[in-house]
């Protein structure tokens, strides 16, 4: 796999941040509210989106969660915020994505 993201996936990500964004103004951004159904929804597909260049970032050697955020920044993926600096609670929230969608 490629070490930068694909245009497919980076224009996939895309759509995914422009849904989310529609989602916010929606309902209202707040600080601190419950997730809707329909942002819970891009999230998981956000993950699914970004798994590929989580399990090659495992496969390099990437075995906590700051090796991950590292290896993610590296590889140019933005964060569901829109930013390409990944840290550690971001990948921690991606991780807690993907064990939604594996269980």
């Amino acid at each position: 796999m490629n070490s930068e993201a694909s245009p497919q996936i980076e224009k996939q990500l895309e759509a995914l941040n422009l849904k989310r964004n529609a989602v916010e103004r929606k309902i209202g951004r707040k600080l601190i509210r419950p997730a809707s159904d329909k942002a819970s929804e891009i999230a998981m597909h956000r993950a699914l989106a970004i798994k590929p260049y989580v399990d090659e970032c495992v496969k390099k050697g990437a075995d906590s969660l700051r090796k991950v955020a590292k290896c993610l920044t590296d590889k140019r993926i933005k964060t569901p915020s829109g930013s390409l600096i990944w840290n550690v609670g971001n990948a921690q929230t991606l991780y807690k994505q993907l064990k939604k969608i594996d269980a």
